[in-house]
């Protein structure tokens, strides 16, 4: 009897695990309402058509990288506007665990320890001491004592953290980049994973979606624009030629 009800049990917790599992939204719907959301949302701002499609790539000789979906139109002022997105649910969490960027550190460092070799004066005794050995120590000196400071205060800042979600969507170049998440999947992280996601889509000019249903879709960062001066970000597309007689 105490085998049975063990049994009995065990297969209660499967099909609450499997019910739960099938509630999740899986990446392809994710990917579909983030794009609704994204013709909707740039409508208005588009002069004519809005050429919108899912999984697009990029040119062979830019990697022929495909992003989950891409918007072009025509600007009322900046000419050709492009989109991309980049979607994600619970089975690719791992693309967002953060990681620590080494030579960014030290190279912020270095910057830091000789803006403050620059500021104190020591940078001058380089050429003013005819003593060489003061003449480079102190100089020296100050380097290491602002890079060491700098590194203490900063190494646990999120400036110092990358994403390889945010590496991947960089892949996809556009006037505005969006990240799109299931929201359930971001229940199971921890909030202070959470906060590095949203601070570094910020610190990027990312935007960031949060797809609750098929019906409803949260913006947690809105993107930056991104300038192409001397061209539009549309001639890194394989479908270049096409979209541009659309767009005419």
């Amino acid at each position: 009897m105490f085998l049975s009800f063990s049994l009995l049990k065990r297969e209660h917790v499967n099909t609450f695990a499997r019910t739960y599992v099938s509630m999740r939204l899986v990446e392809q719907t994710v990917q579909e309402v983030a794009q609704k959301y994204l013709q909707k949302h740039y409508r208005f701002r588009a002069r004519g058509k809005v050429f919108s499609q899912l999984e697009l790539r990029t040119k062979k000789q830019f990697g022929g990288k495909r992003a989950d979906g891409f918007l072009a139109f025509r600007h009322w002022i900046w000419g050709v506007y492009t989109v991309s997105m980049e979607a994600k649910s619970y089975k690719t969490l791992p693309a967002i665990r953060p990681y620590f960027d080494k030579k960014k550190f030290v190279w912020a460092c270095a910057k830091a320890g000789l803006v403050f070799s620059i500021v104190t004066g020591a940078i001058a005794f380089l050429f003013t001491l005819e003593d060489g050995f003061v003449q480079y120590l102190l100089p020296l000196v100050m380097f290491l004592i602002g890079a060491l400071a700098y590194g203490v205060l900063s190494y646990n800042s999120f400036r110092n953290y990358k994403m390889p979600v945010i590496d991947q969507l960089a892949q996809y170049p556009a006037n505005e980049q969006w990240l799109a998440f299931s929201s359930d999947s971001l229940r199971d992280i921890s909030l202070k994973k959470l906060e590095t996601l949203k601070a570094l889509c910020h610190r990027k000019g990312v935007g960031l979606l949060l797809v609750r249903s098929r019906n409803k879709i949260e913006v947690a960062v809105k993107p930056q624009t991104r300038w192409h001066f001397w061209n539009d970000f549309l001639r890194f597309y394989a479908k270049e030629q096409q979209i541009r007689k659309l767009l005419k």
